[in-house]
């Protein structure tokens, strides 16, 4: 190879070839010394930056490079030079005989003699003019894409194929609480890690080419809210037509949707209090009415034009169809009670009868409030109409049963007081006979004075429960209530009942009670249910035990009488408390009673404000409860009629 700009010559066929290849080349190449200067150029090269063979040879390459790539060109031959590394490649500016520039793709390499020694350098350079200004005009479209999309009025993001942020809008950044937060190149599934499985579904759908939209769609936050979006994704391409990645469009549309399904609750809600009004009218006979007082003309609900006897919509609903509607007798009587309230402005009510098309007479009950203007001028009245056809014949019915009870009641108290005078006669002289006062009985008559004593008092207590049901349907009962020892009181009795557990070979226990018990009740009422529990308990046991016990429970004390007996079946249960009911299991009727003692125990409890209950287990036993109010004044004192006693049995 020649030196110093001469063309090397070589006659060799091999030596031609390379020529040809070097001269003939569609990039330029370029052979330099060491030290830079131009030794070779082929004619790509001087077409290209516009100059001459002649004018090239023997400049440096320093002289036709960019000021600005200098640094880097010369850093790079240096290496190459220095032998410590055999080529490169660099992207640079040369510098045109027009005063353009020239972009190229330089690779450069050092060509050596046979014995390895530097000979030259070897440089190709690729004109990449035309791909550097469509990269460039692409990087401007880009920037001016990302421009647009920053400051559309609308959300919009912009992904590659991975899901990662391309750019952004700022009413993305806003509608998703984003912030000012970098998202260019990072994952949309880590900005907003609640991106729901579906939606990435969608997405890849997305990126496979399809255009999809969502009206309405849900998005809850991971702070538990619901955000609503409207939205539309579709894919975007690159030069070559490929997918490239995904735009999104959306908007927030969580104030409209929730206005939206607020309204449709709130119209549900009307349907169905419309369907409940609608219901509880035609279940009560009952019907609304609105009443225009400036023009007559009334609005009046399905159920209430039934009320006057005619089907909806067969008549013209006004003030004169209503009047022309009431009783006569009792026209006036209405029409001075609506002048009255709505000159008084005071509720409307009225009771007064129509008569229906098919000549019935009903009575109607009514009630209703005006409504008035700024000035106080009367504008429409609105109101209810209920069927009190049957309340009046209830009503009359009722009335004549009060009396009939009241007779009922009268009569039975009369009557049980004149039995009482004989019976207690009858008992007094056989108990004084039996005692022998009169003289001495024989065994026989001794046996029959006890069968007529016997039968004596269970009739005096049948008349007295009639006489006590009487008061208290009368409701003439008597309740003396006052402070009381519980256990002192409950000790009593049971001491006096021992004798029918005893006589029935019955364990009984109790009374299981804290001394310090005070309620408030009436003792001889008290005695009565307690001596009522325990001689049915014993009544109805035949092996086992009773038990008399109390349990505090909050404000009030609870009295129990367990037993082991025959129990009651459940289907009898609610019949215990119903007067002279008696159960109908096998072997009951023997063990006799009248059916008042349950139900007017129960009675006496409520009128001492206490409550009532009982459990049963066929074939196991019962339990019958009942609850007195506790004493909670400490500065009254219990009742002294009633004494602390030892307590008996364990």
């Amino acid at each position: 190879m020649g030196r110093h700009g001469q063309q090397p010559q070589d006659c060799s066929e091999e030596g031609r070839r390379y020529v040809a290849t070097f001269d003939q080349a569609a990039v330029g190449m370029v052979h330099a010394d060491l030290d830079g200067r131009l030794l070779r150029v082929n004619d790509r090269i001087c077409a290209t930056l516009g100059y001459s063979r002649e004018a090239l040879l023997g400049r440096t390459w320093r002289d036709i490079t960019h000021p600005d790539d200098l640094a880097a060109s010369a850093a790079q031959l240096g290496e190459l030079v220095a032998g410590r590394i055999e080529s490169f490649a660099i992207e640079k500016r040369y510098l045109r005989k027009d005063g353009g520039t020239l972009w190229a793709n330089v690779t450069v390499a050092l060509v050596r003699h046979a014995d390895g020694s530097p000979d030259c350098i070897l440089a190709v350079i690729e004109d990449i003019n035309a791909r550097k200004a469509i990269a460039d005009a692409l990087r401007t479209s880009v920037n001016q894409l990302q421009l647009f999309i920053e400051h559309a009025p609308a959300s919009i993001a912009m992904l590659d194929r991975d899901m990662r942020y391309v750019a952004v809008s700022r009413r993305w950044r806003a509608d998703f609480g984003l912030g000012d937060q970098p998202l260019v190149g990072r994952s949309h599934y880590v900005i907003l890690p609640e991106v729901p499985e579906r939606w990435k579904v969608l997405h890849r759908r997305s990126l496979a080419g399809e255009v999809l939209r969502a009206e309405e769609d849900s998005f809850v936050r991971e702070d538990g809210s619901v955000q609503w979006l409207r939205w539309e994704m579709l894919p975007w391409r690159d030069a070559a037509g490929a997918v490239a990645g995904i735009m999104i469009f959306s908007e927030d549309v969580t104030e409209r949707t929730e206005s939206r399904l607020a309204l449709q609750a709130s119209e549900q809600r009307l349907q169905t209090a419309q369907a409940r009004l609608s219901l509880a009218q035609s279940v009560t006979h009952s019907g609304f009415w609105d009443w225009d007082i400036r023009d007559g003309t009334v609005f009046g609900t399905p159920e209430l034009v039934r009320l006057f006897g005619v089907e909806p919509g067969s008549v013209v609903q006004s003030f004169e169809a209503w009047r022309a509607a009431v009783h006569p007798d009792d026209l006036t009587q209405v029409e001075d009670a609506v002048s009255r309230a709505v000159s008084g402005r005071t509720p409307y009510f009225a009771e007064y009868r129509v008569r229906w098309p098919d000549g019935s007479l009903h009575w109607l009950r009514a009630y209703g409030n005006a409504i008035y203007d700024e000035q106080g001028a009367p504008l429409r009245m609105l109101g209810i109409c209920l069927d009190a056809t049957d309340l009046k014949a209830w009503a009359s019915a009722a009335a004549s049963s009060d009396a009939a009870n009241r007779a009922k009641s009268e009569f039975l108290a009369t009557m049980s007081h004149e039995l009482r005078t004989p019976l207690n006669s009858i008992i007094g002289f056989s108990s004084l006979m039996l005692e022998g006062l009169t003289g001495p009985c024989t065994p026989e008559q001794t046996r029959q004075l006890g069968m007529i004593q016997k039968s004596g008092q269970q009739l005096l207590e049948l008349v007295t429960e009639i006489l006590d049901i009487a008061k208290i349907e009368a409701g003439t009962l008597s309740i003396q209530a006052e402070p009381l020892h519980l256990r002192a009181l409950l000790a009593e009795q049971c001491q006096l009942l021992r004798p029918l557990t005893d006589e029935r070979g019955l364990e009984f226990h109790g009374p299981q009670c804290d001394p310090d018990v005070v309620v408030v009740a009436d003792p001889k009422r008290v005695r009565q249910i307690v001596r009522n529990l325990v001689s049915n308990a014993a009544k109805f046991t035949d092996a086992g035990h009773v038990r008399v016990s109390v349990e505090v429970d909050g404000d009030v004390a609870r009295i129990c009488v367990e037993d082991t007996g025959i129990g009651i079946a459940a289907d009898e249960l609610d019949r215990l408390f119903v007067p002279f009911w008696r159960s109908h299991a096998p072997g009951s009727f023997a063990r006799g009673g009248t059916g008042l003692g349950l139900p007017i125990s129960r009675r006496l409890v409520e009128a001492m404000g206490g409550e009532f209950s009982v459990s049963s287990e066929l074939g196991r036993g019962s339990r019958f409860a009942f609850s007195l109010p506790l004493h909670r004044d400490p500065g009254a004192e219990p009742a002294d009629c009633v004494q602390p006693s030892p307590p008996t049995g364990p």
